[in-house]
């Protein structure tokens, strides 16, 4: 029965695509003797929403739901799907990503620790649909370091890495990261909570484009120095980590909006002089902080 409804599920998202399609095709379609095809009126706003609706395919959804959806789609429709279907929602051409998934898909399975993993196949998912879409979800299927390096390798061998804007790795195994995340710079947001991160690397401090980063329910003591290269930073969430420090550059995150440092064990912020904390933050020290970081709202 299962089955039956993913089979199901394929089809009807396939026959979207394809309905879509066709009705474009029809619509260019014109008949010379007809004048109203040469004069183009202007349709009325009653007809754009009665059109909207047939307009719609999986091209036109969030990249979220569409990662969402690929995931009940078998995998081998799933990449024709990709590899027939060249314009995306923008109407950019991504020809040259797509055609190049099988090649990163490749190099990931003959990697040492792909044939221990137990979730291939919705992992292959999700690097499809993350090239795709440039949304990365790897949410929760138990990536460790070693794997997360060589799918970050994969991506940069096959230069596929700049579509990707967004990555979750969210509830996985990750105890630390690679030097070579900081070859992703074209990502704006990067979540990691729910892991065993003790450090980051130096490397972090390349990704410049990045706007959100989440690093709430870790194990980080402490912060790299880079952390204050990351000046279109606007929100910063490390929330329930074991953080004693943090470096004179977080005064740089000119543009940070929001700052979550709730439930920190020990804490000492040295931006603008010695600061200590233990389990709790006094006023004095609270003013301090919101003094160095002014456009920023601070959860203590």
């Amino acid at each position: 029965m299962k089955t039956l409804k993913q089979l199901f599920l394929t089809i009807s998202l396939v026959a979207i695509a394809s309905s879509a399609i066709t009705m474009k095709k029809d619509n260019n379609k014109k008949r010379p003797h007809d004048k109203s095809f040469q004069t183009k009126p202007q349709p009325t706003k009653r007809q754009k929403q009665g059109n909207s609706g047939t307009q719609t395919s999986l091209l036109d959804l969030p990249p979220e739901l569409f990662a969402f959806i690929a995931k009940k789609m078998n995998f081998e429709t799933l990449l024709h799907f990709l590899a027939t279907n060249k314009q995306i929602r923008s109407g950019v051409m991504e020809y040259y990503y797509t055609a190049r998934i099988p090649q990163v898909l490749h190099l990931i399975e003959h990697s040492t620790y792909f044939s221990k993993y137990n979730n291939k196949n919705t992992l292959k998912h999700c690097i499809a649909t993350g090239i795709f879409t440039g949304y990365l979800d790897l949410l929760g299927l138990q990536i460790t370091t070693p794997l997360l390096t060589a799918i970050i390798d994969a991506l940069i061998i096959t230069k596929t890495y700049t579509k990707i804007h967004t990555l979750n790795l969210v509830n996985n195994q990750l105890t630390s990261l690679p030097n070579s995340i900081g070859n992703l710079t074209q990502l704006q947001k990067l979540r990691l909570t729910f892991n065993h991160l003790t450090s980051l690397p130096d490397s972090i401090g390349n990704l410049t484009q990045l706007k959100t980063l989440s690093l709430g329910r870790n194990r980080l003591t402490s912060l790299p120095n880079s952390i204050g290269n990351l000046t279109q930073l606007q929100e910063l969430y490390l929330r329930r980590n074991i953080l004693t420090s943090l470096p004179n550059s977080i005064g740089n995150l000119t543009q940070l909006q929001e700052l979550d440092l709730s439930f920190n064990f020990r804490f000492t912020f040295l931006p603008n002089g010695n600061l200590l904390w233990h389990n709790r933050f006094t006023p004095q020290i609270q003013d301090t902080i919101r003094n160095a970081l002014p456009n920023a709202e601070i959860i203590f």
